[in-house]
């Protein structure tokens, strides 16, 4: 069986939440084929960032598919994609990023995750330019014959809701746990060097996602501020994530809280760090 997969997610320079289930699908799988000699993976990437990414999928230059590349994501989804996938013919090709090609021409089948509805729920917390292309693509992709996978129950109630999808084309597949989170952990030490790292030197909340208004910083900002007023907590919120669309109130009410370091933003944090931040962190 060939397996085709969209990989230009996690080949980003400082990959989101996406790009990291992108990675550690991918690295999953492969770990699988090892076992497995019927099956071959192919990748697909429009880009390809890894001398400064953090390719927690392992991917070499080699392993990408390099052929029909286009200037832009969404030319390249609709346009580049399904020429590579009428030269490759894959059984199944995945694409986990929430858009794929809506013709095709090639008998391949097709999967997608879509992480969520929001720009159906929430349009006002993302780019004009997201909400226009999404809604556009995303019904189209509907009446295809596409399997579509969500995270969660509540994720794939609002797919049926939003795109009048038959509830049988959607299933739910919950996200995975990286090993690294698992009950083998490094020892006191290492964890304690990166707090050291990022001068964390008291109790901690901690909170990771990109800074942007569709993540409620602000909201939780509020609510942790008032609770170290009624408790005083001794804790600082600590926020971790790479800046982006309309970060700038959350940057000024931040500055307004830097004394007594009640709110830290740490910027991007690195996978490897991740672990240890989480695990000592008290929520």
């Amino acid at each position: 069986m060939l397996i085709a997969i969209d990989a230009s997610s996690a080949l980003v320079r400082t990959p989101s939440g996406v790009g990291r289930y992108t990675g550690q699908l991918i690295a999953g799988l492969k770990r699988l084929q090892a076992e497995d000699s019927g099956s071959r993976l192919v990748f697909l990437s429009n880009r390809y960032d890894v001398a400064t990414a953090e390719n927690v999928s392992g991917l070499l230059p080699q392993d990408v598919y390099a052929r029909d590349r286009l200037p832009s994501r969404l030319l390249w989804t609709q346009a580049g994609i399904p020429l590579s996938l009428r030269r490759m013919v894959p059984d199944v090709c995945h694409f986990p990023n929430h858009l794929a090609p809506v013709i095709r021409g090639a008998d391949t089948r097709v999967v997608v995750t879509m992480h969520d509805m929001s720009v159906y729920r929430c349009p006002q917390y993302h780019t004009r330019k997201t909400v226009a292309v999404h809604r556009a693509i995303m019904p189209l992709l509907a009446r295809t014959d596409c399997l579509i996978i969500a995270p969660s129950n509540s994720a794939a109630e609002d797919i049926v809701d939003c795109l009048h999808v038959s509830p049988e084309r959607v299933w739910t597949v919950y996200a995975g746990v990286a090993a690294q989170y698992g009950p083998d952990v490094p020892s006191d030490d290492s964890d304690a060097a990166v707090l050291a790292r990022y001068g964390l030197n008291r109790p901690y909340v901690l909170s990771v996602g990109t800074l942007e208004p569709r993540k409620n910083h602000l909201r939780l900002i509020e609510a942790f501020t008032e609770l170290v007023r009624q408790e005083r907590l001794p804790h600082s919120l600590v926020i971790a994530g790479t800046r982006g669309w309309k970060d700038r109130p959350l940057i000024e009410r931040t500055r307004e809280l830097r004394q007594g370091d009640q709110v830290r933003l740490l910027g991007y944090v690195r996978s490897a760090d991740l672990p240890a931040l989480y695990r000592r962190a008290d929520m």
